[in-house]
C-alpha cells in the first residue's frame, strides 16, 4: 500500500462518508446533477486551452453557471463553488476578447502579438 499522509487519509474518509450519505449523487450537466469545483476548474482549463465545445454543451454550461450565480450562497462550500464559477466566466470572457483581437489582427493583416498567441 502506498504511503499516504494524514490529510489524504482524512480526505478519503470524508469522500467515503459522503458517498454513503448521498447515494443519488450524479455528475454531469443534467438538470439534477451536482456541479463540483473540479468540474468548473476543468471547464476553465478547457476554455483557456482553446478546446472546441459543441454549441449545445456550451449553452448548458452557461445556463448552469447562471444558476450558480443566481442562487443564494449560505455555506463556505457554496462560496467556494461561486469563486470557481467566477474563474470559469473570467476564462470565457478572456477567450472572447482573444478571438476578437485575433479577428481584428487578421483583418488588418498584422502578426499577432506574443501575448495573444496560444
Amino acid at each position: 500500500m502506498p504511503y499516504r499522509t494524514r490529510a489524504q487519509r482524512r480526505y478519503r474518509k470524508r469522500i467515503a462518508k459522503a458517498a454513503d450519505c448521498d447515494p443519488h449523487f450524479t455528475r454531469g450537466w443534467g438538470p439534477d446533477s451536482q456541479i463540483t469545483r473540479g468540474d468548473l476548474r476543468r471547464i476553465a482549463t478547457a476554455i483557456r486551452r482553446g478546446w472546441d465545445v459543441p454549441p449545445n454543451v456550451r449553452a448548458a454550461i452557461v445556463a448552469r453557471l447562471d444558476e450558480i450565480f443566481t442562487r443564494e450562497t449560505s455555506t463556505d462550500k457554496d462560496a467556494r463553488l461561486l469563486i470557481a464559477a467566477a474563474n470559469a466566466v473570467i476564462a470565457m470572457v478572456g477567450d472572447n476578447h482573444r478571438r476578437i483581437f485575433e479577428a481584428a489582427y487578421a483583418e488588418l493583416q498584422l502578426p499577432l502579438p506574443r501575448s495573444l498567441r496560444r
